[in-house]
């Protein structure tokens, strides 16, 4: 059974992914399709990686954890305008957004 893929169309093999309801032939188009829909989202992390060099040893500005290497977007609009936090406590910020 081939499904079509959601972003170059092409026809594909389910069965060769991992995923249990694959929508994509590849991770490549995976990745292009959400950048696609989420534009604002995908220039915020270019812009943070492209201008703002990774500290070392930053501080999380939750929990003061020595290991803050996410970069947090309160307004996707607003692109280098970030918080440092630890994966945990960015995990955290967005479940609690969610909900």
């Amino acid at each position: 059974m081939n499904l079509v893929c959601k972003h170059c169309n092409k026809p594909f093999d389910p069965t060769k992914h991992r995923g249990r309801h694959p929508k994509f032939c590849s991770p490549k188009c995976r990745s292009l399709n959400w950048k696609k829909n989420n534009h604002v989202k995908a220039n915020a992390h270019t812009a943070v990686y492209k201008h703002m060099p990774m500290p070392y040893a930053q501080v999380c500005e939750d929990c003061n954890w020595v290991l803050a290497d996410v970069a947090h977007h309160e307004d996707y609009t607003k692109q280098l305008e970030i918080e440092w936090l630890c994966m945990e406590c960015h995990t955290y910020r967005h479940k609690k957004a969610i909900a």
